[in-house]
């Protein structure tokens, strides 16, 4: 049946429809100040306000319309928090989730869809079992290269997460030249002194490690030290297992004492995390 609005049924239309605009303004307004306050946390190394922050936000995407990409983007944030606290069987559950609506809602290729690749692609490599994370990484890749281009910044954190999987799969060639490629990106996108090329320089630190090259190895563990001290502080979260990969090397090389120090300094700086 055609509905025909009078004047008055017109006029009583447009004020629905303001008011329907007004009220999902103020639904995104407290998504996004509860999913930038998680993403602020999950920074600054507080996993359990992460966490807190994020979920409100998910809440509040349970008013969107369906589809919204906010509701698969908060779920992969979600997800790496997870991830970091170890929590792989929720964190398996949230991006599963986050894989379902995403591919229902706005199909196969999207870079959303491809972040939840990359992070299930991490999960598998945390477990024994898992035989998936080189199919999901290589996923992930070929779609962000697709969508975003070949020198965006999620295209080397594809390739940085690659990288490490061929250390681990003792792929050394391969792994150099998926690891130069993901520092080239990030040095051109942020600048020589970014919290991201320090990761990528402790990437090719422990491969040269894994190749017996420890002089090289510890050369990258202080380029890498030194950025994240000067971008993030000397006692933040990202330096508790650079330093204890760092002092593993000196330990190579008879360096008892300075290793030591190394893992004296990574276990203050997890403890003062878990103590927050």
């Amino acid at each position: 049946m055609r509905i025909v609005l009078s004047p008055v049924g017109m006029t009583v239309l447009v004020i629905l429809q303001v008011a329907t605009l007004a009220g999902a303004a103020e639904d995104g307004g407290r998504w996004k100040k509860e999913f930038e306050a998680g993403l602020t946390a999950y920074e600054n190394c507080d996993l359990d306000r992460a966490e807190k922050h994020l979920r409100k936000a998910l809440m509040e995407t349970g008013r969107f319309e369906p589809g919204d990409r906010r509701g698969v983007q908060t779920l992969n944030a979600l997800a790496r928090v997870l991830l970091a606290e170890g929590r792989n069987d929720n964190a398996e559950v949230t991006l599963r989730r986050a894989r379902a609506v995403s591919e229902t809602w706005t199909g196969k290729e999207n870079p959303d869809l491809a972040e939840t690749l990359n992070l299930l692609g991490l999960l598998c490599t945390h477990q024994p079992k898992c035989r998936e994370a080189e199919p999901l990484y290589n996923q992930a890749l070929e779609m962000r290269e697709k969508l975003l281009g070949p020198d965006h910044p999620d295209v080397a954190a594809s390739l940085g997460n690659l990288g490490e999987l061929r250390v681990s799969q003792g792929r050394f060639r391969e792994a150099a030249s998926l690891l130069d490629r993901a520092l080239r990106i990030r040095e051109k996108a942020f600048g020589p002194d970014s919290p991201a090329v320090a990761a990528t320089l402790e990437d090719m630190a422990l491969l040269h490690a894994a190749q017996g090259d420890y002089a090289a190895a510890e050369s990258l563990f202080q380029k890498s030290l030194a950025i994240l001290e000067r971008t993030r502080g000397r006692d933040h979260c990202e330096l508790a297992l650079l330093l204890k990969d760092y002092a593993s090397v000196l330990r190579k090389l008879h360096r008892e004492t300075e290793a030591e120090k190394l893992e004296t300094r990574s276990l203050t700086i997890t403890a003062k995390r878990y103590c927050k």
